[in-house]
């Protein structure tokens, strides 16, 4: 059912595999930050440092990454606000943040039954922002 599966078949609450993946990621949470701890205490020891820093890099750009969007889009429409030879900018950010709370949300609210459909609102509305901000860049230059 389309309107029910997740964009990530694996971990959706209606797949055949839903129980296996429980038993599989119960653990997630904790091996990720055991992980991440003994990386860090891992190549504390070690000598090559482009090593070192690019795995806290690693680290530090996948924590950060949902904020920055979330912030980039709230400039955008702070922008799209002030300006209104930017107002289209800002609107489309205000659609895309929206789809993305929309999603975040609604994973959470609505039935099983309808759970892809949200989930595709937040995995979607950055996409689209893309593609959305490449063809208004274009389209205010010509």
């Amino acid at each position: 059912d389309w309107m029910a599966q997740a964009v990530s078949d694996l971990s959706a609450s209606n797949a055949p595999s839903h129980q296996l993946w429980n038993q599989l990621s119960s653990l997630y949470n904790v091996c990720t930050l055991v992980c991440a701890m003994m990386v860090c205490i891992g190549i504390q020891g070690k000598k090559n440092r482009l090593l070192q820093v690019g795995i806290k890099m690693h680290i530090f750009s996948t924590v950060i990454v949902v904020l920055l969007s979330i912030v980039s889009l709230v400039l955008i429409i702070i922008a799209g606000a002030k300006d209104k030879s930017s107002r289209s900018y800002g609107i489309f950010a205000a659609i895309a943040l929206g789809m993305m709370m929309v999603g975040a949300i609604g994973m959470n609210i609505v039935p099983k039954d309808y759970f892809g459909i949200v989930e595709r609102f937040s995995v979607f509305a950055a996409i689209g922002y893309n593609a959305v901000l490449g063809i208004e860049l274009y389209r205010m230059t010509f």
